[in-house]
């Protein structure tokens, strides 16, 4: 892990330095492919993360 502390310190000393970066930010394209995700595929993913935070409640893992 000592490699990215390194590479977020030279990172952010060419950010104060104003060096330019090497290699043009790539530019993202939208994406047309999506589908929209069906009505009993978010119900069943919205009670999950119901289920997964009630859990995460009553265990003391997450404090509202």
């Amino acid at each position: 892990m000592d490699w990215v502390a390194a590479c977020a310190v030279l990172h952010n000393i060419c950010i104060a330095l104003r060096d330019p970066s090497p290699e043009p930010a790539p530019v993202e394209r939208p994406v047309d492919s999506l589908l929209p995700v069906e009505r009993p595929a978010a119900l069943a993913r919205a009670q999950v993360q119901q289920d997964v935070l009630r859990f995460m409640l009553l265990n003391g893992l997450y404090h509202r």
